[in-house]
């Protein structure tokens, strides 16, 4: 089942049902928070760090690609290092306190933080998806937050394509894949979480 919610000032109201996956489209406020965190990250001296590959190669299948991309780990994802998520970033702080602020604006209860990463990905012709995957092997929600537009670099849940703006995000379960821009560069911040709600909701609209 998918549940398209409409996250305005509160306002969650059911728009679509048409597949396997949960979503939700949100704003994100131009809050002194949003805007230094988004400052720090866009700007020339955040410490990225190279991947050569985002996949394992046994997980790309025909018609899909393996592209390398930049990477700040500032909350490591549980079974990593340890069985519990690791604090990775002197900016770690801010992170978090953002992912709640917006989780505040939108009406999201968040009981626990998996996992947060600044991506960036850069311009390439493949217009070729990563593999299907999920962030985990247990149940979990993702939110990614667009610092800057899409350029072609599409995100898809389901059977549904995504194309952002800046100052935008999306929050989703289950299996999704990626593709590099076409122009310029994609910065998303990815959050990783429980939110029992939408657990639920899922369980109601099944039955």
């Amino acid at each position: 089942i998918q549940v398209c919610i409409r996250c305005r000032s509160g306002d969650q109201s059911p728009c679509m049902l048409n597949s396997i996956n949960a979503w939700m489209r949100i704003q994100v406020a131009s809050s002194d928070l949003y805007k230094e965190v988004k400052e720090l990250v866009l700007s020339p001296d955040f410490p990225w760090h190279w991947h050569d590959k985002a996949y394992n190669d046994d997980e790309v299948t025909e018609g899909r690609t393996n592209f390398g991309f930049f990477s700040h780990v500032v909350l490591e994802r549980p079974g990593y290092t340890y069985l519990t998520p690791k604090i990775n970033s002197d900016h770690f702080p801010l992170f978090h306190d953002l992912f709640v602020e917006i989780c505040r604006d939108n009406n999201i209860d968040p009981k626990v933080i998996y996992r947060i990463n600044a991506n960036l990905t850069t311009e390439s012709h493949h217009n070729k998806y990563g593999p299907d995957h999920t962030d985990h092997d247990f149940p979990h929600k993702n939110m990614l937050i667009y610092l800057t537009g899409t350029h072609g670099g599409l995100t898809k849940v389901g059977n549904t394509n995504y194309s952002c703006m800046p100052n935008e995000a999306i929050v989703f379960e289950g299996v999704h894949a990626h593709m590099e821009p076409t122009s310029g560069r994609r910065v998303v911040l990815v959050y990783t979480f429980l939110w029992l709600w939408l657990t639920n909701l899922l369980e109601n609209v099944k039955r």
